[in-house]
């Protein structure tokens, strides 16, 4: 397993990437963020203390719409293809 922690500032995004051949399991430690998804119709808001998968096939970015930094945990399998995020 791989585990990252992100911070995401106010206005920060993590950039358009795909979870094809890396599923993950996110947790957001504090603050909140905005998932804007290729499998969802509308924006998932992700706030704190929740955790939510990233499973095969999805395509997405995030954005801090908050005015505080969002702190964010991010586990997946070590992969070959692992250098996207």
């Amino acid at each position: 397993m791989r585990f990252r922690k992100l911070t995401i500032e106010p206005g920060g995004i993590v950039p358009w990437h795909s979870h094809d051949d890396r599923p993950a399991l996110i947790y957001v430690q504090h603050g909140e963020i905005v998932d804007i998804s290729s499998n969802c119709a509308e924006p998932i808001l992700h706030k704190a203390a929740r955790s939510g998968p990233e499973i095969f096939g999805t395509s997405h970015w995030w954005k801090n719409l908050g005015t505080q930094p969002s702190f964010c945990m991010s586990a997946m399998s070590a992969g070959s293809h692992d250098h996207n995020m």
